[in-house]
């Protein structure tokens, strides 16, 4: 069976390393912020077109 080009070999995981685990738990965060701003975001518009719509 040919190996499709491109093709990398499995690596083993990486160890968890508390630099690794600090910079994995910001970007979560970070991510998390995200979704809450663009929530609020949504909710805001629509009380903004609530109260024009009239």
């Amino acid at each position: 069976m040919a190996v499709p080009s491109g093709a990398r070999e499995a690596q083993p995981p990486e160890e968890i390393t508390p630099a690794l685990a600090r910079k994995n738990l910001l970007l979560g965060l970070a991510l998390f912020g995200l979704f809450l701003a663009l929530f609020a975001g949504t909710v805001v518009v629509a009380l903004i077109y609530l109260s024009v719509a009239d």
